[in-house]
């Protein structure tokens, strides 16, 4: 999913696309990505589980 992202953000100038960072556990920096969310942002996605990785809990 990442390439296809990458895509997009290079065929189209009004498009941002940022990673938040996670820790060794996979769970995500949310300190981070408190600083990657701006007043234009509008739209926002995070994998809850992934079959690969880990589960980040959600409150």
């Amino acid at each position: 999913i990442e390439n296809i992202l990458k895509y997009l953000q290079n065929s189209n100038k009004n498009i941002q696309i940022s990673f938040v960072k996670v820790d060794s556990n996979g769970i995500i920096d949310l300190e981070h990505f408190r600083q990657l969310l701006k007043s234009e942002t509008k739209l926002v996605t995070i994998m809850h589980s992934n079959n690969e990785i880990v589960k980040n809990f959600f409150h």
